[in-house]
């Protein structure tokens, strides 16, 4: 691979309010440095794709978004609230809610108890994971409703573990929903969906994020629905940030290009 150019010099309106900001924000393990000084400021209500080829830091970055993993150094805002070492818990109530590659769905569990699980500990403050699950109970609602909005109403009383990957990735979206976020971390939502499912999960994500207002980042291997979701594209090569602009931009910015020689982004 031809060695990468220098990283991105990121700009923002200053108009706008900022959901997100990150300064220096950096995680290594002993001499490996997986994220590095990542500094970047992404306005409310926008959606952000990220892209770049395996290694590049991408879940990484949205593991120490998210309090998964606690950075090493620098530091990251959500609404002005410093999260830098606040753990995962404390973030979700905050309004951060996030999707894994790997589903972490309870498959032995219906989809509306899935669902109801996130309801309740965003709403009520805890899981109560014995039980019958009350048709008049107010997370139960929440949970219907959101398995309505993503098209899955009908399916509320399957196992989870019956379902294709695709209605899982709903399923995994309609908890997003439940915990009512305003930052949602997607970690490549198209991840074993088979090809003819990805077109309406893309257009149901677009839906989701027009609809709630909310702040997205999406890390995605498939680079046409980065293309066709995000506001902005973030790239990253070596755990830096390389390029943070416009899909267009980024794809036509020759340090992209010259940092992605032979490699498939």
């Amino acid at each position: 691979m031809t060695a990468a150019p220098d990283t991105a010099t990121v700009t923002t309106p200053g108009s706008e309010t900022i959901a997100l900001r990150t300064a220096g924000l950096g995680f290594k393990v002993g001499a490996a440095v997986i994220v590095d000084d990542v500094n970047l400021e992404i306005p409310a209500g926008e959606f952000v794709g990220v892209i770049g080829p395996n290694g590049a830091g991408k879940t990484s970055f949205l593991n120490l978004l998210s309090g998964v993993i606690r950075s090493t150094s620098g530091s990251a805002e959500f609404e002005g609230i410093d999260i830098t070492r606040k753990p995962v818990h404390a973030r979700a109530r905050l309004g951060i809610s996030r999707t894994f590659q790997t589903s972490y769905l309870l498959l032995g569990l219906s989809v509306l108890e899935n669902v109801r699980l996130m309801a309740q500990a965003k709403n009520v403050g805890g899981l109560r994971l014995l039980g019958p699950v009350k048709v008049t109970d107010s997370t139960t609602e929440i949970a219907r409703t959101a398995l309505d909005r993503v098209g899955l109403a009908d399916r509320a009383h399957t196992e989870v573990g019956s379902l294709s990957h695709g209605d899982r990735r709903k399923v995994e979206l309609a908890i997003v929903l439940a915990a009512d976020a305003r930052l949602v971390l997607l970690d490549e939502p198209m991840a074993g969906v088979n090809s003819e499912d990805v077109e309406h999960l893309t257009e149901l994500i677009r839906d989701l994020h027009r609809e709630s207002g909310s702040t997205f980042i999406m890390v995605e291997h498939h680079l046409h629905v980065v293309l066709g979701l995000a506001n902005r594209v973030a790239v990253m090569h070596e755990g830096k940030l390389l390029a943070f602009d416009s899909p267009d931009s980024v794809m036509s910015d020759p340090r992209v290009q010259t940092a992605y020689v032979g490699e498939e982004l």
